[in-house]
């Protein structure tokens, strides 16, 4: 039987996104998902050793994004539909 964590299925609930050490490129998958629009990462971008564990209001994917990639030190650009992460 597969433990179910409570508190991250109640913050989803209250609308939020909640996040426990995955993967930066996993993030990246959920906000595409959840807000049904394609995030492309540039080649110069390596997020390979990038993870997050955070909690975020489920806002704008621009809201978002801004908060996560600051972490970081990435910024993002729109490109027709696209959100593309770039240094």
């Amino acid at each position: 039987m597969k433990n179910i964590d409570t508190k991250e299925v109640n913050a989803w609930i209250n609308g939020k996104l909640v996040f426990n050490d995955v993967s930066l490129a996993d993030v990246f998958n959920r906000i595409e998902k959840q807000y049904q629009i394609r995030i492309k990462v540039s080649a110069n971008c390596h997020l390979v050793d990038k993870r997050l564990t955070g909690v975020f209001e489920r806002k704008s994917p621009e809201n978002i994004l801004d908060k996560i990639l600051f972490i970081y030190g990435l910024k993002y650009h729109r490109k027709g539909g696209d959100y593309i992460i770039d240094l």
